[in-house]
């Protein structure tokens, strides 16, 4: 199975800036966070009926849709600790809250701002051991990122189209402009592998 894929949502420029503008006016579900807001199907099939309407022609129904944020960072900086380094993450790895309680194996991304020059990066994990693994990154992520000792760059990719990805291995955004990267990213009821082979 690829680790990435790109996948065709013909009018995926349009949903794009749809998403955009519900994310300027939308009530922020994660008031604490700085970097990411989760919204279920509910409000998906209210605000972005659209959206619902593009991924319904992929035999596809968004569970959740993330709009997460990734900060500048320097791919040289090994220290996990450091605000510099990649956030390297598994999706729900250390997310115990119960509408999330499910373990995302892969994810749909479309890019919404400053995703050109960005890359995503995927990881082997070399030690699994929780006491060492993590770090929680409290001042921008708010939630557990992985020991940058402990994994090992086996892929990357550029998202400047919508695609699939594996969420459910270490992956990382490195971000080497100075603005905040912005992505919507979208879990399904329906099993994806499919769009991953």
């Amino acid at each position: 199975m690829k680790n990435y894929n790109y996948i065709d949502i013909p009018n995926w420029k349009t949903l794009r800036d749809q998403i955009i503008e519900f994310k300027k006016v939308a009530e922020k579900s994660e008031p604490e966070s700085l970097c990411w807001q989760c919204y279920f199907l509910d409000t998906l099939k209210k605000e972005l009926p659209d959206v619902v309407d593009a991924f319904a022609k992929l035999g596809l129904t968004p569970r959740q849709m993330i709009l997460f944020d990734n900060a500048p960072n320097n791919i040289n900086e090994k220290d996990h600790k450091s605000g510099k380094a990649v956030f390297v993450h598994i999706d729900a790895r250390d997310d115990e809250r119960e509408e999330t309680d499910f373990d995302p194996t892969n994810a749909i991304n479309i890019p919404l701002v400053n995703c050109a020059e960005s890359e995503t990066l995927f990881y082997e994990l070399l030690i699994d051991d929780e006491g060492e693994m993590y770090r929680y990154y409290e001042d921008f992520y708010m939630c557990g990122g992985l020991n940058h000792k402990m994994i090992k760059e086996v892929d990357r990719f550029k998202l400047d189209k919508p695609a699939i990805l594996r969420v459910n291995i270490p992956h990382g955004v490195y971000n080497p402009t100075n603005e905040i990267r912005e992505v919507a990213t979208f879990r399904c009821y329906e099993n994806t592998d499919h769009l991953l082979k």
